[in-house]
């Protein structure tokens, strides 16, 4: 015969961790701005709580490193650093008294830092086009992505080919 058991789980919640304050340094070449916009992490807004969440910062390290490549920026590298303030209890009703208690959860409070070492920039010094007779060179120019003196992105370079081979 089944026998019913009570089950009991218990959730300790932790402490909250609250990103308060992000900082980015490094940068010469992008603008903050532009490095932002690559970002989920973010301080506590209208439509932020700045929760700290370390899988969202190691996508944020993934997207500001595709957003340099794209730039031509192919070894750039970023580290975060955390520096956390001290927690502070929080106290909310009490469920039992309904009085201010202090809760063994509290919240910490920290600054991300991104430093960002952004390598040398690579750029498209001398593009050939050869082995194609039914469109002139000058045509083919004008219908590539690749451009010289703009930063080297190779996925134009299969895209380029693709476009040709038509």
């Amino acid at each position: 015969a089944e026998e019913e058991r009570p089950l009991r789980i218990v959730i300790e919640e932790g402490v909250r961790s609250i990103i308060e304050t992000v900082r980015i340094e490094g940068h010469h070449s992008l603008s903050e701005n532009e490095i932002r916009k690559q970002m989920l992490t973010s301080t506590p807004g209208l439509f932020q709580n700045g929760a700290y969440n370390p899988a969202t910062l190691r996508e944020d390290i993934k997207a500001i490193k595709l957003l340099y490549f794209r730039h031509g920026y192919l070894d750039t590298e970023v580290e975060s650093r955390i520096t956390w303030e001290n927690s502070f209890p929080e106290t909310r009703p009490d469920k039992k008294t309904g009085s201010e208690a202090s809760s063994p959860r509290g919240t910490r409070h920290g600054t991300l830092i991104l430093e960002i070492e952004e390598g040398p920039q690579t750029l498209v010094d001398n593009l050939s086009i050869s082995g194609v007779s039914a469109i002139s060179p000058g045509k083919l120019r004008k219908i590539i992505a690749l451009r010289e003196k703009e930063p080297f992105r190779e996925y134009l370079i299969t895209q380029d080919r693709n476009l040709i081979t038509q």
